[in-house]
């Protein structure tokens, strides 16, 4: 069961990582504009909609609610360590991390609104 966890664990890392980083390179929206919404407090200092943290919850919602997963691959602190743990984190700004993170654990809700 291990090697399933560590398995499913490395994926879903690299799909958060490659979520967050094409939601860097977002053209359709200026940067300054996707962190000056001013929606913040309610996750933790997390601008709830930027970019990212929409772009993360949409994508992790996904797989959090996808069942032929294991429970033990769901776990939005173990996916947000591996993220933490991967090449991408340290390119993002720290509103960019606090924004990340607060959009997997919301995407653990089951919903993204």
């Amino acid at each position: 069961m291990t090697s399933l966890v560590k398995r499913i664990g490395l994926p879903l890392a690299v799909v958060a990582c490659t979520v967050v980083l094409a939601g860097c390179n977002d053209s359709s929206k200026p940067a300054a504009a996707a962190n000056t919404s001013g929606t913040s407090n309610a996750s933790g200092g997390a601008d709830t909609h930027s970019a990212i943290y929409l772009s993360e919850c949409q994508a992790m919602v996904k797989i959090f609610t996808d069942s032929s997963l294991p429970a033990s691959a769901k776990d939005p602190e173990k996916v947000i360590s591996n993220f933490k743990n991967g090449p991408g984190w340290s390119t993002l700004s720290s509103q960019q991390q606090v924004d990340a993170v607060a959009g997997i654990r919301k995407a653990a809700t089951g919903s993204c609104g």
